[in-house]
């Protein structure tokens, strides 16, 4: 949880070029595979191959589709050209719904993805909802940290029942 008590450490935004969301969406394991000697993330034959390295920190990738099981294009597009990750990753989606209002408690989903260190937040709203404030990183690590606390406290490995793996 050092991620969460740091927040001084750079905010690094990645804006990949010719990126279309929703073309061509990879499922994590067209992607990304698990080295079953090393146990490391590496990008699979038909990336190129080789070892993802991690970096320190904790970035967000806004994934304008939303899908369980998907990789946003963005992260996709930034993993192939870097072949690096961060420490912590938070693929972070905006759904929005057609009711009159969504309970606090209701706002923010957190699951955890198959990828080791990587979760998925879809914040749920409707219209009038002022859902981009200048403070969305530190409630999105809020959130974050809240979920992963109940994961361990709960003893599970899925954590609470709104939460569940891609």
């Amino acid at each position: 949880m050092a991620f969460a008590e740091d927040n001084r450490q750079p905010y690094f935004a990645w804006q990949p070029s010719n990126d279309v969301e929703g073309e061509g969406r990879l499922a994590t394991g067209d992607l990304l595979s698990t080295n079953s000697t090393t146990g490391s993330l590496t990008l699979t034959s038909a990336f190129g191959g080789g070892t993802i390295s991690s970096a320190g920190g904790l970035d967000i990738f806004f994934d304008k589709v939303g899908g369980m099981g998907t990789i946003p294009t963005v992260f996709a597009q930034f993993v192939h050209k870097f072949k690096a990750r961060p420490a912590v990753i938070l693929y972070f989606h905006m759904q929005p719904l057609s009711r009159p209002t969504v309970p606090p408690e209701e706002s923010y989903v957190v699951s955890r993805t198959s990828v080791p260190s990587c979760y998925r937040v879809v914040l749920r709203h409707v219209y009038m909802d002022d859902v981009l404030t200048p403070d969305l990183r530190r409630v999105l690590v809020e959130q974050l940290v809240l979920h992963i606390t109940k994961d361990r406290t709960a003893g599970s490995p899925n954590g609470s029942a709104r939460a569940h793996e891609d």
